[in-house]
């Protein structure tokens, strides 16, 4: 006699690998027709790339404390930076807000943004602002069931005494989610600045293009059922053009490509909340430093709080983010 419970949960499975591996596909099948594109005619311009650096690390107290592996769990007030597509949850609404303070306070910056997400579509918005530069993020899709997809649009507003930069770029992302036995399961893939940003640098009367770093990651979290908690554990791989291959270029991969990963675990008893992560690992491995985050939260009613560091040794980052639901 046939068990329709386990078949099911196979199913499930089996649905959920097929459609990563197309997903994956797909994204491989777009960055490596970018790349082959001839030099001359992807780029002759003199910019050195990764011109939004300061973004690489990602935002808001949650996803930092994972290490930054937040593509595949993000929601809330920050969703929208970390992937277009909307969040495979029960249908809500969320606005919030957080700080952020870098380099032991020399460098600090806010945000402030929302997520609504309906049964068969959601939206967000993101604005993060400092000092030098603003950044706005307008992103939303559809939810079919399990899965979602989304695209998203920037803005970048760089602005210095006698300095100007400006561009706009576009994400792209989707997720899918299973349930195994007592287990969640969610791939992710998210893939910014696609086609590389142009940064277009007014200084004075003199005009120049740089380029914000084309970031594909593709991730795996899976949670789980622990006592009276939950575990949770995301990894995220991230690959990153920093720009695109010039002329004549024949080092292209060794001088702008770089392949990292990094990795978060997330425990929630009741209300509370510990993460840990480790961040942004360069590949190979053996050459990686360890960047250790530690974050902790926790929810009353509709609210919820993070509380982040990031310790370094040129001064430590940290980062208070709130998000209240309807």
């Amino acid at each position: 006699m046939k068990r329709p419970g386990k078949l099911s949960r196979l199913s499930s499975f089996t649905r959920a690998r097929r459609t990563a591996w197309r997903l994956v596909a797909v994204l491989l099948a777009v960055t490596l027709a970018a790349l082959s594109v001839p030099p001359c005619a992807a780029s002759d311009v003199g910019g050195g790339g990764n011109a939004v650096q300061f973004l690489r690390d990602g935002i808001g107290a949650a996803g930092r404390a994972m290490g930054g592996a937040w593509t595949a769990l993000a929601s809330g007030s920050t969703s929208a930076f970390w992937n277009p597509a909307p969040a495979i949850q029960t249908p809500s609404v969320m606005v919030g807000g957080a700080y952020e303070e870098r380099s032991g306070g020399l460098f600090a910056l806010n945000y402030l943004g929302g997520a609504a997400t309906a049964e068969e579509w959601g939206i967000s918005a993101l604005t993060v602002q400092s000092e030098m530069y603003d950044v706005y993020i307008l992103a939303g899709g559809l939810v079919r069931g399990s899965f979602s997809l989304g695209i998203g649009a920037n803005a970048y507003v760089f602005g210095v005494p006698d300095q100007r930069g400006v561009g706009l770029g576009l994400d792209v992302g989707c997720r899918y989610g299973a349930q195994i036995e007592r287990s969640e399961l969610i791939v992710a893939l998210a893939s910014k600045d696609v086609g590389w940003t142009n940064i277009v640098w007014r200084v004075l009367d003199v005009e120049e293009t740089d380029f914000a770093a084309w970031v594909t990651r593709a991730a795996l979290a899976v949670s789980s059922p622990l006592g009276e908690g939950r575990l949770t554990v995301e990894a995220d791989a991230e690959l990153a053009f920093n720009r695109p291959p010039r002329e004549g270029e024949v080092d292209y991969w060794d001088k702008a490509v770089e392949a990292s990963v990094c990795a978060g675990i997330q425990g929630t008893w009741r209300s509370l909340r510990g993460r840990l992560g480790l961040q942004s690992l360069t590949l190979p491995l053996a050459e990686a430093r360890v960047r250790a985050t530690f974050g902790i939260g926790f929810t009353y009613s509709n609210l919820s709080i993070d509380l982040t560091m990031i310790p370094s040794a040129l001064g430590s980052t940290y980062l208070g983010e709130f998000n209240v639901g309807f």
